[in-house]
């Protein structure tokens, strides 16, 4: 079959929503998510060449990435990552979901735009939480040492 074949697209569109969701591939390493990932950016590619432009499908195709990008990033805080590659990544994250959300603002349903903004807040969060605070106390004496 040649590559742009509709069912390599459809049997791509269905892993998209295989992986993190069935039980048996519901896995938080990193190859499993990663793939999920390349699933749905070659999805893009071809589809970008079958029927270019903005569509519905395709921001649920991207949600779905940015899910995945956001399980990655925690698993790369869970295995101890350097924090510079983690908001690095956390950038990409959120560049990956200026466009669905700047589609669906005008949409008079915002569950989707919602979910998609809540996904993307998570990766937000979890680099604000990544920074290291200190507080001073200001009515500390001169004497006490820090």
């Amino acid at each position: 079959l040649p590559v742009n074949s509709q069912l390599f697209l459809d049997i791509r569109y269905r892993l998209m929503f295989i992986y993190q969701y069935h039980k048996d591939f519901y896995r938080t390493d990193d190859v499993c998510l990663k793939s999920k990932m390349d699933h749905c950016d070659e999805w893009f590619k071809l589809t970008e060449s079958l029927f270019p432009g903005r569509s519905y499908s395709r921001v649920l195709i991207e949600f779905e990435k940015v899910n995945a990008a956001v399980g990655l990033m925690n698993w790369m805080q869970f295995t101890w990552k350097p924090t510079a590659e983690i908001n690095l990544f956390i950038g990409e994250i959120n560049k990956m979901g200026m466009d669905p959300v700047n589609m669906l603002k005008d949409e008079e349903d915002q569950s989707l735009n919602n979910m998609i903004k809540q996904t993307l807040m998570v990766a937000l969060e979890s680099r604000e939480a990544g920074k290291t605070r200190v507080l001073i106390n200001q009515w500390a004496d001169e004497d006490e040492e820090w």
